[in-house]
């Protein structure tokens, strides 16, 4: 099998491991193989570390193969597993060599010793078995010097911090314990791909660090919200949702998980997926996202926190990554950028989209793309932000409308006022609106974000686009005309400003 060099694996981009290895396993087979060895190497594949062990050892010759030294440099952790017969064996000795110098060279590396019904005391001072064999390979060793280096490795490796198993011990506990302490050291240098260019993230990633407060042994429940824009789990299979229901609590009451429900839209689908606390071991954090706050208080979450869009500056830093490739504009550019920004506002998803049509595009060719963006949205951008509306009860997708063609940047108390003569319902409509992050108040001012405001205008030339008689609202000036002009207007509502 082919392995990356660690200096190839090192300079990986930096969304994957510089390991291609998590553990490289150290034992003498004949000991530990079909025992200890295999229970700790299953229980360590079955939580997803990836771990080396060497399935040839019954046809080694008398040198470490180059597969196994290969293997050794591309593992962030050797395990080595000191067991009675270890030192008799001049291939486990030598891989111990390599593991230690290999340790000292990358500074990165771990390692981990395990001493297997045998005390750290006889291996550091070469006593009993170990005493033994290092005599028995001084008869036959023709040099001093590989004795003395491997007396100095078995002396270092017995001096390492490590986990001593005596035959009264729970060995699946004893299992148990190094898998944690792995897992912890592992997941140190575990990369996850969040974006191409993940710009404004860290104040965000910050918070919800402290809102999870990572390491207590409480359950918590925290819940993200925001505007659709702003920014690996495995599914269970299960005929129907009691069933469902049972198996999570079945097989996650005793286990510290975290879990992340994306996109939540539904109170049921909390109390489906995430009941109760009691569903969950000790320590577990539950992470929710959704567009309605309201979900979040009525499940009860721990803390919540509201994802805003990015600052003018990470905004512009952004775009022009999707757009020139670069962190600023060429020159002469800058003009067209913050019209953009105006534009876009501070949705992370949009400055993306955008950026990423306009990409590679002449002057011209952007003035006329931003030209209709303003009269039409971005098919990409209407669909995402869409999501939302089409989640509303009819009644609040009535005030939503009549807010995107009319009301944006009006006093409250006379929006209230106009809506309730429709019978809209509006002191309970526009909170929800508000609930949803579709709209915003400052100072008793109605606000909407302009491309919501877009988004509501499109979704109102939709229901016809070649008639504007036949839509429920006239809004452009032009519009408004026309249909005036050719008396077609049957029942509509028209905005005159």
């Amino acid at each position: 099998m082919a392995l990356p060099t660690i200096s190839s694996s090192s300079s990986s981009s930096s969304d994957t491991s510089p390991w291609y290895y998590d553990v490289f396993l150290s034992f003498r087979g004949k000991d530990t193989r079909n025992t200890f060895t295999v229970h700790l190497y299953r229980t360590l594949t079955q939580k997803g570390i990836r771990t080396f062990i060497d399935k040839d050892e019954l046809i080694r010759g008398d040198e470490i193969s180059p597969t196994l030294l290969q293997a050794i440099e591309v593992s962030r952790i050797s395990i080595i597993v000191l067991s009675k017969n270890y030192a008799s064996s001049t291939w486990c000795l030598d891989e111990l060599l390599k593991i230690l110098d290999q340790c000292k060279e990358s500074m990165q590396q771990k390692i981990l010793s395990v001493f297997y019904h045998v005390d750290p005391s006889d291996v550091r001072h070469k006593r009993k078995s170990f005493g033994k064999a290092l005599a028995k390979h001084a008869e036959k060793l023709n040099v001093d010097m590989k004795l003395q280096l491997w007396k100095e490795a078995l002396r270092e490796v017995a001096q390492l911090s490590g986990y001593h198993l005596t035959r009264k011990r729970n060995e699946s506990k004893f299992i148990e314990n190094i898998i944690q302490d792995v897992s912890r050291m592992a997941n140190d240098h575990l990369y996850l791909h969040v974006a191409e260019h993940p710009v404004g993230l860290k104040p965000h990633v910050e918070n919800v660090k402290l809102r999870l407060s990572v390491g207590t042994k409480d359950i918590r429940i925290i819940g993200i919200f925001g505007v659709g824009g702003i920014g690996g789990c495995r599914s269970l299979e299960v005929d129907n949702i009691d069933m469902g229901i049972h198996m999570i609590k079945r097989r996650l009451h005793s286990k510290r998980v975290l879990l992340i429900l994306d996109g939540v839209d539904h109170l049921d689908q909390l109390k489906t997926l995430v009941g109760a606390r009691d569903w969950f071991g000790k320590g577990s954090r539950i992470i929710i996202t959704t567009r309605d706050q309201h979900l979040l208080t009525t499940h009860g979450v721990d803390s919540t926190y509201e994802m805003t869009g990015l600052n003018r500056d990470d905004a512009f830093q952004l775009f022009c990554w999707h757009v020139f490739g670069s962190k600023k504009p060429i020159d002469g550019d800058e003009e067209f950028v913050e019209e953009i920004i105006n534009y876009a506002g501070s949705l992370l998803l949009v400055l993306t989209v955008l950026g990423s049509d306009l990409y590679g595009r002449t002057k011209k060719e952007w003035e006329s793309a931003f030209d209709q963006y303003r009269k039409i949205p971005h098919q990409n951008i209407q669909k995402l932000i869409q999501t939302s509306y089409d989640r509303l009860s009819e009644n609040e997708k009535n005030v939503f409308l009549d807010i995107a063609c009319f009301f944006n940047g009006e006093w409250l108390y006379n929006v209230i006022e106009m809506l309730d003569s429709f019978g809209f319902s509006p002191n309970f409509s526009i909170p929800r609106l508000r609930e949803k992050c579709l709209i915003s108040k400052f100072d008793g001012i109605l606000k909407m974000h302009d491309l919501l405001r877009d988004m509501g205008r499109e979704v109102v030339r939709q229901e016809s686009l070649k008639n504007p008689g036949a839509r429920s609202r006239l809004f452009f000036h032009k519009d408004v005309r026309k249909v005036l002009e050719d008396d077609i207007v049957s029942q509509i509502k028209i905005s005159f400003n």
